[in-house]
């Protein structure tokens, strides 16, 4: 019974780890069921999808999980032969379907074995069956004495050429294994093993916790590759071996062998810092489900819209993004979107538009939700702000100022909480979240026209082409991809208005100085303030300056000395260091120093006062 026990175990980290993906693919069709009511081919995803849960959870003896999963299963096959049509009623079956699954994903992620929450969704789709399709296809719960009754073959998809006949789907066997788990091809067989043993077995029943470990689905392709790459460094690591033995007799070959090495170790981090890459396809399925249910508790019309959702992200990054952007999304909805009526009267489309894009770019990527919706109201944040006492009411306040208070706990401009939003619980969530990953958020708002709300992480372990340059002995690291150009800056050409404003002209182009020294060590002396010595050298001293452009500006970030040119593998800080001001992260440089690396970006919206 033991070894039985362990196996159990051993399929239930296999099952929650595929469960997971077959709740977001059952989402993401139904989804766009909704939309296309007449696709035969979602509704035959939707009824494999539900085949396969309902088999692989009576495999290891999940049953009422299994009996929701077949009633759905049932519900969909009268679908797909053409006794009822599919209409709202249904997808908001199905979606409550959905939802017991997810809870029920938790629930065994958990270790726990009670799933008498689901028995409400199962009712609900069996007592929609027995009222409005035949009594045959109404599902049967499974019954805990029943024989087993092995699967021979996987069911194969019925073609809608042909005739819809289908016999009733009989209730879940305990033997009868996911299809969807043919990759897992160890899980399937057990299961088939275990099956007159599976349904009532103390094992199987016993409450305990399960150590759960996170998995991540790695193309075969990616891991051929890194083996492949491995064989080669082993090669010419005994090669590099030899030659050291021999080098006076033969400097040359050491050389070439040491290249070659240096190459495949390259590509070996590149390939390494790939495996925790993952679509952003299912948080994508999440905003699209969140915008839906927001829409038809508001009553507004919203359409969705996507971009750049063929990006790969770390995958703790977008764990941890998920809840915020879902609290933006339902902001977006309840408060940005006009209802029906005021967008007539204002000359909009009736139905709005909220759009989520991903952009990645040297350490960072930027997660943008934008709706064409009112703005925000600045007098309306500000006096909300007044009367909380967040702000005074003798202070003159900067747009970006205004617009920061949004994300204090407790904020909110709506006199009525709803079921979505105006508990002031949302924004501050979306704060703390970003901080948590070293990012930040920027906000760009047009009062009646729309908002656009900007998450600026850093990715957690990432390379990136970096330039190392110096202030004072410290040396700091950019991403390539942050400047356009650098250029060398003459002292005696820099012009200044007032204390702090810096340029400097080149030919028609007229560029704004920022001295970095000042940003990242203030209590040294700036690095256009020369000492003494250095000034007696020459009127001509000059110093190089890093070029970027934003919001059609340029501005030229000073340094003392650029370095090199290297490859840079992206670490996180520890939060116990606090903040550092424009950093993303660290890296060890080749002789073992740590050195920051620096988003000017970061600086800049920070310098300008625009980031939250």
């Amino acid at each position: 019974m033991t070894g039985r026990a362990e196996l159990l175990d051993s399929m239930r980290d296999i099952y929650t780890a595929e469960f997971d993906e077959q709740i977001e693919a059952l989402e993401s069709a139904l989804l766009k069921l909704e939309k296309n009511p007449k696709d035969m081919q979602l509704v035959g995803e939707i009824f494999r999808y539900s085949h396969n849960i309902k088999g692989s959870s009576a495999a290891i003896g999940l049953k009422d999980i299994a009996n929701l999963a077949h009633a759905a299963e049932s519900l969909m096959s009268a679908v797909k032969n053409h006794i009822l049509t599919f209409d709202e009623n249904i997808t908001n079956l199905l979606f409550g379907f959905i939802d017991g699954l997810k809870t029920a994903a938790k629930l065994v992620k958990e270790g726990k074995s009670d799933f008498t929450s689901l028995l409400t969704e199962t009712s609900k789709l069996q007592t929609f069956l027995k009222h409005s399709g035949p009594t045959a296809s109404a599902p049967k719960t499974v019954a805990p004495s029943a024989p087993a009754e092995p699967s021979h073959a996987p069911e194969k998809t019925q073609s809608l050429a042909s005739p819809p006949v289908e016999a009733p789907i009989p209730p879940p066997s305990v033997a009868e294994a996911s299809p969807a788990s043919a990759p897992m091809i160890e899980a399937k067989n057990a299961a088939e093993d275990l099956a007159p043993t599976v349904p009532e077995s103390p094992e199987a029943a016993s409450t305990k916790t399960i150590l759960q470990d996170e998995f991540i689905k790695i193309s075969a392709r990616k891991v051929d590759r890194l083996i492949e790459l491995f064989g080669e460094q082993v090669i010419l690591q005994s090669t590099l071996d030899h030659a050291v033995e021999h080098y006076e007799e033969d400097e040359e070959r050491a050389m070439r062998a040491l290249t070659e090495l240096r190459k495949i170790t390259r590509s070996l981090q590149l390939g390494v810092v790939t495996l925790r890459m993952v679509s952003v396809t299912p948080l994508v399925n999440r905003v699209e489900r969140t915008i839906r249910d927001a829409c038809k508790a508001t009553g507004k019309n919203v359409k969705f819209k996507v971009s750049g959702d063929n990006v790969e992200v770390d995958k703790a990054i977008l764990d941890s993004i998920a809840h915020p952007l879902i609290h933006l999304v339902r902001n977006a909805v309840d408060h940005g979107i006009e209802s029906i009526e005021e967008r007539a009267r204002r000359g909009k489309p009736l139905e709005g538009s909220i759009s989520l894009s991903f952009r990645r770019g040297g350490g960072t990527i930027d997660i943008m939700v934008e709706d064409d919706g009112a703005g925000l109201s600045r007098d309306k944040i500000l006096k909300k702000a007044i009367e909380l006492g967040l702000a005074s009411p003798h202070k003159n306040y900067r747009d970006h100022e205004v617009y920061r208070f949004i994300f204090h706990n407790g904020f909110s401009t709506k006199d009525k909480a709803t079921e979505i939003s105006g508990r002031g619980v949302g924004m501050d969530v979306v704060a703390m979240a970003v901080e948590q990953l070293k990012g930040y958020i920027l906000i760009e708002t047009v009062e009646k026209k729309g908002t656009r709300f900007i998450c600026r992480l850093p990715l957690t372990l990432d390379m990136f082409n970096g330039t190392i340059f110096r202030i004072d002995r410290e040396r700091y690291v950019l991403a390539n991809s942050e400047f356009k150009e650098t250029v060398n800056v003459e002292r005696r050409n820099i012009e200044r208005v007032g204390n702090d404003d810096m340029f400097v002209r080149f030919g028609d182009r007229v560029i704004k100085l920022i001295d970095l020294q000042n940003v990242l060590r203030p209590t040294l002396h700036s690095v256009t303030e020369l000492p003494a010595h250095k000034q007696a050298l020459s009127v001509s001293l000059s110093m190089p300056a890093v070029v970027v452009e934003y919001q059609g500006k340029e501005f030229g970030f000073l340094v003392e000395e650029l370095l090199s040119q290297e490859q840079i593998v992206l670490k996180r800080i520890s939060d116990s260091l606090g903040k550092i001001a424009g950093s993303i992260g660290c890296t060890i440089l080749g002789d073992g120093h740590v050195a920051l690396i620096i988003s000017l970006g970061k600086i800049l919206e920070q310098k300008l006062g625009l980031a939250a």
